[in-house]
């Protein structure tokens, strides 16, 4: 359904076909926020995320909306529905038309779409240099749960004595999503299982049991462990760090100062912003690019 804002402005669903047109104009508002702060990039280049959008297009539980003006699209985001908390990402604006009300108007029917489907909450990261986009999302309801630093390198190559780590089979993701359920309070089963699908996921065992899993070690994975030493073996077994690279939890100093310690380097500072139904973590967690 097509709803008229202002006249002016129409938020309607994205078509397969624009793949290559939202992944510009991502990448351009991103690049424009991330260079007028002096931080890197969150992309290489434009060609990147045309894959990544195409990856997003064709996702059964992701919602869009994209704002559509007299001369063409303006911006867009992505709902991702989950089984009770859905995550909000990408959200972006044209430079030019930022500040003309078309991330608020995108926001909101994003929102609109969580509360329809019955979701517990909705969450989102955002990086907290970009104070424009902190205020919007306060604004709307989102309150900051977790001061987070991305953190990028090369494959750590480190083990940690008492742990193994393995790729995740189907028969582990019971176990995992316990896991998961321990720390936050809801279940992520289909994540987890969607990425044990794919091949990304890993567990890390200690006596004969799973301490801690990852879905994938990169911007759109998250881990949830017992203990950080299961953290530590699951980043230092990683061959890589994907996208831009994880984002770790501030609070959680061991975890910080291990990985400035193994050679990560911290990129950028973000937050994790929630709107509705929250606990607090209970056991060390990495978060996705989404919550």
């Amino acid at each position: 359904m097509v709803t008229t804002i202002e006249h002016t402005l129409n938020i309607r669903p994205a078509r397969h076909g624009e793949a290559i047109d939202l992944a510009a104009i991502w990448h351009s508002a991103f690049s424009s926020v991330t260079d007028s702060h002096g931080f890197p990039r969150d992309f290489s280049s434009e060609e990147e995320v045309v894959g990544l959008m195409e990856h997003i297009l064709h996702l059964p539980n992701a919602y869009s909306a994209i704002a559509e003006s007299f001369d063409g699209i303006v911006g867009g985001g992505f709902l991702w529905v989950n089984e009770e908390v859905a995550g909000i990402g990408p959200v972006f604006v044209r430079p030019e038309a930022q500040g003309n009300q078309t991330g608020r108007s995108v926001m909101k029917d994003l929102i609109q779409r969580s509360e329809q489907v019955g979701q517990r909450s909705v969450r989102l990261t955002q990086a907290s240099f970009n104070l424009v986009s902190m205020s919007l999302y306060a604004k709307l309801g989102f309150e900051i749960k977790e001061p987070l630093v991305v953190m990028e390198g090369a494959p750590l190559g480190i083990r940690i004595p008492g742990f193994e780590v393995r790729p995740a089979a189907m028969s582990d993701s019971e176990a995992m999503d316990a896991m998961c359920r321990r720390c936050h309070g809801h279940t992520r089963l289909s994540d987890i299982q969607h990425a044990i699908e794919d091949g990304t996921a890993k567990v890390a065992i200690s006596g004969g049991r799973i301490l801690g899993y990852a879905t994938d070690t990169g911007f759109l994975g998250h881990a949830v462990a017992e203990v950080n030493e299961a953290l530590f073996a699951l980043l230092g077994a990683a061959e890589e760090f994907s996208l831009s690279g994880v984002m770790v939890p501030t609070r959680n100093s061991e975890l910080l100062q291990w990985c400035l310690s193994a050679g990560m380097r911290a990129r950028s500072p973000w937050n994790l912003m929630s709107r509705g139904w929250y606990q607090e973590p209970k056991t060390p967690f990495l978060p996705s690019a989404l919550f």
